[in-house]
């Protein structure tokens, strides 16, 4: 009552009315300094606390300029990356909280994605207009959304699985090659996951790994998934020791942009083959 007497009577801002604070104008040099430390942190990525720490240095990016796409970009990424590199290995040893806290990472990627595409313009949910210059968010978004919603159950990838999928495809019209080979191999894991009556199968899905490793056999991802999803259910324990091998005897340096990303995979990898082959299981 005295905000709005003393509204009327001209007396300004009442006692009881909060202050509205105005918004500060964007600001692409306090937004470039973030992105600097981000990245100066992301190099060190494998430790979880410089991982963190460039995650919160896009944020501060974005708070400066929310039209900043590279902090968008870095944010899709690392998120993807904080939960590969610490919750798939603890929800594999069974850690009741490490499936929320993977599913939580995965969402606040693909939100990152989702705010950068819309910053431009586009929505992930009309997948057609995503163009060259929108590619690694669009292909981010849908990396970070499939994986979430597989944690969460067979509603919640049924419920995502059409959108992710028109994402890819157009991702795949548009560079098939990117994040190493990465549009053969998600539809590899999806011919390979999915039950025959929803269309998998298991022969296609190994064209598609194959395909995505002629692209960048040295990507150590794809072997672990291959070996995952292909040669462990087709009951194949040569090529999965193959796969699997291959990557613990190899120098993640073999693709130097992506140390980091390859150390994960290959301790995966390692972790693979300690459990030792089960024919059949996934």
């Amino acid at each position: 009552m005295k905000g709005w007497l003393g509204s009327v009577l001209g007396g300004g801002r009442g006692q009881d009315e909060p202050a509205v604070t105005p918004a500060a104008p964007p600001s692409p040099e306090a937004a470039h300094a973030a992105r600097a430390q981000a990245e100066a942190h992301w190099a060190r990525r494998l430790d979880e606390a410089e991982c963190r720490a460039a995650l919160a240095a896009w944020e501060r990016a974005l708070a400066a300029d929310p039209a900043d796409h590279q902090a968008s970009l870095g944010l899709a990424r690392g998120y993807f990356f904080l939960a590969d590199l610490t919750c798939g290995a603890r929800k594999q040893a069974g850690e009741r909280a490490a499936g929320k806290q993977l599913i939580a990472a995965h969402e606040a990627g693909a939100a990152a994605a989702e705010r950068g595409l819309r910053a431009q313009g586009v929505s992930p949910q009309d997948a057609a207009a995503i163009g060259t210059a929108q590619l690694p968010l669009g292909f981010w978004w849908a990396q970070n959304t499939i994986v979430a919603a597989n944690a969460k159950g067979v509603a919640a990838t049924v419920r995502q699985f059409n959108p992710v999928l028109k994402v890819m495809e157009r991702v795949a019209q548009l560079d098939s090659g990117i994040w190493y080979g990465a549009s053969d191999r998600y539809l590899a894991s999806v011919f390979c996951a999915a039950p025959g009556y929803a269309g998998g199968d298991l022969q296609k899905g190994r064209k598609h790994f194959e395909a995505s490793l002629a692209y960048a056999p040295e990507f150590f991802d794809t072997h672990v998934l291959f070996a995952q999803l292909y040669a462990r259910p087709a009951r194949d324990e040569p090529l999965y020791l193959k796969l699997l091998q291959h990557v613990v005897e190899t120098a993640p340096e073999v693709l130097p942009e992506v140390v980091p990303e390859q150390t994960v995979a290959r301790e995966k990898a390692a972790a693979e083959l300690a459990r030792g082959f089960r024919a059949g299981k996934r």
